[in-house]
């Protein structure tokens, strides 16, 4: 999944025409004539896509590549192989544990459900 997202954007950036503008910022143009503003040190670009979803957009590898940066730098720290692995570590519990004797409580008191609507 992941590799094909990165090989579509690679495809669609190839032959975006770049110009370096200063430092790490880059002033890329799409296929529509359109130019947007790429920094890099900042992980940004004019077309808010990288600022939003944290992952470079079109624009932002077109930048990476001229500028013979790994493009998986650009990616945010959250969508990481060792940040992934430390969310689903840990095991999921019941939040409240039944005891031997007891059983889970079935009063739902006055509610009345309706089977669902068909036609």
């Amino acid at each position: 999944m992941l590799m094909g997202w990165f090989s579509s954007r690679c495809a669609a950036s190839a032959a975006n025409p770049i110009n370096h503008i200063i430092n790490a910022e880059y002033e890329v143009q799409d296929d529509n004539g359109m130019f947007y503003r790429v920094d890099l040190a900042k992980r940004t670009c004019s077309c808010k896509e990288f600022d939003a979803l944290e992952i470079p957009c079109t624009h932002a590898v077109s930048a990476s590549v001229k500028a013979s940066q790994k493009v998986e730098s650009l990616v945010s720290v959250e969508y990481t192989h060792t940040c992934w692995a430390m969310a689903y570590s840990g095991s999921i519990n019941p939040g409240h544990p039944i005891s031997e004797g007891q059983t889970a409580s079935t009063d739902q008191g006055s509610i009345h459900l309706l089977p669902p609507y068909t036609r």
